[in-house]
Formats: C-alpha cells, structure tokens, sequence
C-alpha cells in the first residue's frame, strides 16, 4: 500500500496554493501598516474639529458647484512658514530676482514705481499672507492653513 507521506498532486498544489495566499495576505499586512505609519508621520491626522469643517466645506462646495466629487479630497494641515517656503520654492522656478528687477526699471520708467522697489519680495508677502488655503492640482490636496493644528475660519 501506499506510504502516508505521498500526497496526491492535486493536495500539493492546494497546499502550495494556500502557502502563496498565506505568504500574500502577510505582506499585504505588512504594507498596509508599513504605509499607514509613513502616512501618519508624513501627514497628521486632522483635529476632529478640522474634520467636521472638512465634511461641511465638501457638501457646500457639492453643492454650490453643483457637481459630486469624484473621488476624496485630500486635506493637509500647513503651517504659513511652510506656506511661504512652498510659494518661494515656486517663485525661484518661474521667476527670479532678476525678472522681478527688470520690471521695477521698466514701471519706474513710467514712474510707477521707484527704481529700489522691492517686487520680488512685495509679491513673495502678497501671496504668503492672509491665505487659508489652496488645492495644488499636480498633487490633488487641499492644503489648509494652521499654526495650532485646526482650521482658521
């Protein structure tokens, strides 16, 4: 007769199966709690508050535009030092210090301006004040504006 320990071709690969989805369901844990400790210390959970502001800015913005959301918007808390590093790194890929010089000598030309204004800085101030937040379309995130972790509203 037929020693206990030889198994059936079909029972091997049931049990070479189950070894796989075991060896899968184990690293599909892994990464899911691997990446929700990375997305918890990159971006913090929202203040319950903030959350409730979240969900009641999504309907009125639903409702005023008349159009569902498509999918989830993502919201991060920033804070306006982050806001302004943010705006200078934008300035320095699409306009220098140069540019903004040149157009205070061609406005002071026209007297405008005077010849010593600072442009540059005047728009880098312009922009990085009195915001509450802006969506940045290239990374699909509303980002709100805080220095104490909740919404300024």
């Amino acid at each position: 007769m037929s020693s206990s320990k030889t198994q059936s071709p079909q029972r091997r690969v049931l049990k070479g199966c189950g070894l796989i989805l075991g060896l899968f369901l184990s690293l599909c844990c892994v990464l899911l709690i691997s990446g929700t400790i990375i997305y918890r210390f990159k971006y913090p959970p929202l203040p319950t508050a903030t959350e409730a502001i979240v969900d009641v800015v999504d309907d009125q913005v639903a409702q005023l535009r008349g159009l569902e959301f498509q999918q989830p918007v993502t919201f991060t808390l920033m804070t306006a030092a982050e806001l302004r590093q943010s705006i200078e790194a934008d300035f320095a890929t699409e306009w220098s210090i140069e540019e903004a010089q040149d157009e205070v000598i061609i406005m002071a030309a026209f007297d405008l301006l005077e010849p010593n204004f600072d442009l540059y800085n005047l728009y880098l101030d312009l922009y990085s004040e009195q915001i509450a937040g802006y969506y940045d379309p290239e990374e699909k995130t509303l980002y709100v504006i805080s220095d104490n972790g909740a919404m300024n509203l």
